[in-house]
């Protein structure tokens, strides 16, 4: 296996000052909420309407609480359990027509059984 020498120096660097060679993993930006604002995002906002629209839900957190995105709101909702809730659409019903068509349309299947 072949590898560039500029990787092998920073690979012997690397081992050289953390003891490893493999990278450390990178800290990130610190999360917004701590968890006892996540457990009162859960026990007193979403406990007591879970059905309530997130803008609403949000909104009346920022109003008591640290002001935090949307993204950041749904990221924490997920992360408890909570998903976004989307009522299930009115399916209409066949019309005459398409009764009609669909009754002729078995009928010409009916030889298809055993």
């Amino acid at each position: 296996m072949r590898l560039h020498p500029s990787t092998v120096s920073t690979f012997i660097k690397r081992a050289g000052k953390q003891g490893i060679g493999i990278p450390s993993k990178r800290s990130g930006a610190q999360p917004k909420l701590n968890a006892r604002d996540q457990r009162q995002l859960v026990g007193r906002q979403l406990r007591l309407a879970p059905r309530l629209p997130m803008k609403n839900h949000l909104k009346l957190w920022c109003d008591t609480h640290i002001k935090i995105s949307m993204d950041s709101f749904k990221k924490y909702m997920k992360d408890i359990g909570f998903a976004s809730y989307k009522a299930a659409a009115h399916k209409p019903s066949l019309a005459d027509t398409q009764k009609l068509r669909k009754l002729e349309w078995c009928m010409d299947k009916i030889s298809w059984g055993p």
